[in-house]
């Protein structure tokens, strides 16, 4: 026998199994990471649906405290139509609310009293600007803007000054 002759023959010992085995040990490893994969499937899919459970409770907890105290200010307003109480209670419905939505990295945009910017501000109008205010200065907000993260929720509706005047368009929100 030649040297190729002797790497190609089996040696004892080390004979290769029938192809009908080798075909049910490969379908059989494949059945297995087939079934693996359906378990990671599945497994992925309920922490998936436990998350989104647990972000929903995390957000909407802080919001019922909030609605409890505008509960308690309109029951104030209704039983003795004392506006101070309901003015104070909505006050408070606002601070809650700006902190629940600060706990969740939600911020306002801050425009009042600065250059107006487009990136993060709309004008609703422009009035004559103020002694000592210049054009294009945001001079008052007429729904504030929020931010999270480097994403704008919603842009700051603004009225800026200018040199002319254009009217306030009501809010289509």
């Amino acid at each position: 026998m030649t040297e190729p002759e002797k790497a190609e023959a089996p040696q004892p010992g080390n004979a290769a199994p029938p192809e009908g085995e080798r075909l049910a040990e490969l379908t059989a490893s494949l059945q297995r990471v087939q079934a693996d994969f359906q378990n990671f499937r599945a497994r992925t899919e309920r922490q998936k649906a436990e998350w989104r459970d647990e972000i929903l409770v995390e957000t909407v907890t802080p919001f019922l405290g909030i609605l409890d105290t505008l509960d308690r200010a309109l029951a104030a307003a209704k039983e003795g139509g004392n506006l101070e109480a309901f003015v104070a209670g909505v006050s408070q419905v606002s601070v809650q609310a700006e902190k629940a939505l600060s706990a969740l990295g939600v911020a306002r945009v801050e425009a009042e009293g600065k250059p107006f910017d487009p990136k993060t501000q709309e004008v609703l109008c422009q009035v004559p600007a103020p002694e000592g205010v210049p054009e294009g200065q945001v001079v008052s907000v007429v729904e504030a803007g929020y931010r999270a993260g480097g994403w704008l929720l919603r842009p700051a509706k603004v009225t800026v000054a200018g040199a002319g005047e254009i009217p306030c368009a009501p809010s289509a929100d």
